[in-house]
């Protein structure tokens, strides 16, 4: 493992929107240091970049954040994480302030209607307590008017084509937004007091979308499924599904899956079995035809007046923002440090108890460089998915010669409702079979050996990574990003947005039950032999780094080999790119030590 300490960086489309004219596109550079940026594209035309001033594009509502972006005519309106401000900007004009910027609100999900912005927002009281609520923003005098708060959180509000009505989702804890939502409709000229609930399944809504037509559709899973859906009257009613979840509703809710291409058709991002790729929707047949695109998509997908354009998703190198169908497609192409030749991987197929099968993303190593080391991925979430791409710390480990296996664990995302809930009541027991059964199959397939397979995993990717190593002895050893070791401090600490989550993945509505002591990892650290490099925040305040360091004191107590990274600053995802950069070095160290011994 001598080659490049650097780590692999891309340009990431953090969210994609239709204008008069043209698309906006938010992107996150990969180069060092710099802020993102919405760019203004359209067919045939060189990219403008939007002037945005010193305002920081995003927000962090929820938690992990609402999309920021709304287009407004020729222009483009985004919150602003800094001050919380809502902003007005438009290519070759100077950002303009509407609302906000006095840190009394966060904004996020905005929606256009005239002279009306409508939006998220998310006050902040105090000892971690935060508030949601819909609000009405003035574009002429930045009055805010909220609109509806009787919920815990609220997201995604649309506006029709008309400007008459609004849309949005709501829901309450203990439930997630994948879970159980509502959906929520109103009169703008009514204001507050039209707001009504709408009858639906007692299961998950997501990306309400307002049609040419006039019509309201909304994503929803009472089949199985993220299928589309509409309102009719006052109740929602099935109107075409996929085979498959259409769109990843998961925690960050930023994803745009699906349009209404023209009445009775629509385009979706389609996830089967955590594979993305374009599906065509025929509302009267009920007919999903796929669309062949030369890159996959990501979860954004946008209509204009020139045709339908979506975010790719390479296995590695460059994203592009493409024009589907057109002779030139690519209308944006991101800048990468990596030269795009990653393998395409192999889509492994593992059993596990039940009779259950789960999923790998295997990407071989290059013959050529091969060291005979396989790294298992754990994602994070535990909710999240292992898309077919690799991020810069795995691009990194595969090209130095290791075997890449990126599990979907049961629990996972694009896999349907029944696949996502099996994890609930059982994190710490399933998760941790199917990452036994994929050593198992990697061995039993000769595709790696005992003594030679790494984990690696992230926040609940680690926490499964720590419970596999005190269950089985055939690893090397075992790297845990933001590990989570003490699910008690783990609900104690964490915030609103998830302050139910945890209660549902355990299986017991008390943080006192013995079972949330029972599945910490802290508690099986004598059963740990192998040795494990933990990498974390020391600003974490989801899971404290203090929690890490002790349970590090008591796997050296027990004469296991273990090493901290700790990254001052740094919180439960690492953002600069110097902690990125320590961080991947550590790890690339670490496992290097780890074969020097075998």
């Amino acid at each position: 493992m001598s080659r490049s300490n650097n780590l692999p960086w891309s340009d990431q489309i953090v969210d994609l929107v239709a204008g008069d004219g043209c698309i906006y596109a938010l992107i996150s550079p990969g180069e060092d240091k710099a802020a993102p940026y919405i760019a203004a594209l359209k067919p045939g035309a060189p990219t403008q970049r939007v002037e945005t001033g010193k305002a920081d594009i995003g927000n962090t509502i929820h938690g992990y954040g609402l999309p920021s972006l709304t287009a407004a005519g020729r222009k483009v309106l985004f919150a602003s994480s800094g001050d919380g401000g809502v902003w007005r900007a438009g290519a070759g004009s100077a950002p303009a302030l509407i609302a906000g910027g006095d840190g009394a609100f966060a904004f996020g999900d905005l929606a256009c209607a005239g002279d009306r912005v409508f939006g998220v927002t998310e006050r902040r009281h105090g000892a971690g307590r935060t508030s949601n609520a819909i609000a009405s923003i003035c574009s002429q005098s930045g009055s805010v008017e909220i609109l509806f708060d009787l919920a815990d959180f609220v997201s995604r509000p649309v506006i029709d084509p008309g400007c008459n009505r609004f849309a949005f989702l709501g829901w309450d804890l203990p439930y997630m937004p994948w879970e159980r939502t509502s959906l929520f409709v109103g009169e703008i000229s009514a204001g507050a007091a039209s707001i009504r609930r709408v009858a639906a399944p007692a299961a998950a809504l997501a990306q309400p979308l307002w049609g040419p037509d006039g019509a309201l559709y909304v994503l929803c899973d009472a089949e199985g499924y993220f299928d589309i859906w509409r309102l009719d009257r006052d109740s929602l009613c099935f109107v075409v599904s996929a085979g498959a979840d259409i769109g990843l509703s998961l925690a960050g809710q930023r994803g745009r899956s699906y349009v209404i291409e023209r009445p009775g058709c629509a385009l979706a991002v389609v996830w089967d079995k955590g594979v993305s790729g374009l599906a065509s929707l025929n509302f009267e047949s009920g007919r999903a035809a796929p669309v062949a695109t030369s890159v996959p998509p990501d979860d954004l997908i946008c209509a204009g007046g020139d045709g339908v354009f979506y975010a790719a998703l390479p296995v590695s190198g460059a994203p592009e923002v493409r024009h589907l169908g057109a002779d030139c497609p690519v209308l944006w192409k991101g800048q990468s440090s990596s030269d795009g030749k990653a393998a395409f991987p192999a889509l492994m197929s593992i059993e596990t108890s039940n009779a259950d099968a789960v999923s790998a993303n295997y990407y071989p190593a290059d013959p050529a460089g091969a060291l005979g080391i396989a790294v298992i991925n754990l994602h994070g979430g535990p909710k999240s998915l292992a898309k077919q791409q690799l991020s810069p710390p795995l691009e990194a480990l595969w090209r130095d010669g290791c075997d890449i296996v990126d599990l979907n664990y049961r629990g996972s995302a694009g896999f349907g409702r029944d696949f996502r809930g099996r994890i609930n009541g059982a994190w710490g027991v399933i998760d941790v079979e199917d990452c036994i059964a994929a050593i198992d199959g990697l061995i039993e397939k000769g595709l790696a050996r005992a003594g030679r397979i790494v984990l690696r995993g992230s926040s609940a990717g680690a926490f499964t990574l720590l419970h596999v190593l005190a269950k089985d002895s055939r690893l090397a050893g075992g790297v845990a990003y933001a590990a989570v070791t003490d699910l008690r401090a783990l609900g104690r600490g964490t915030h609103k947005y998830e302050s139910g989550y945890l209660k549902t993945l355990i299986g017991a509505d008390n943080l006192t039950a013995p079972l949330f002591e029972q599945r910490s990892p802290i508690s099986n650290v004598r059963n740990i032999r192998t040795p494990v490099l933990f990498l974390h925040g020391g600003n974490d305040a989801v899971s404290p780094v203090n929690g890490v360091m002790h349970m590090a004191g008591l796997l050296k107590d027990n004469g296991t080999r273990c090493e901290t990274c700790i990254l001052d600053g740094e919180g439960h995802n690492f953002s600069s790119s110097e902690a990125l950069q320590t961080a991947h070095k550590a790890e690339r160290q670490f496992i290097r030590s780890l074969m020097s011994t075998d």
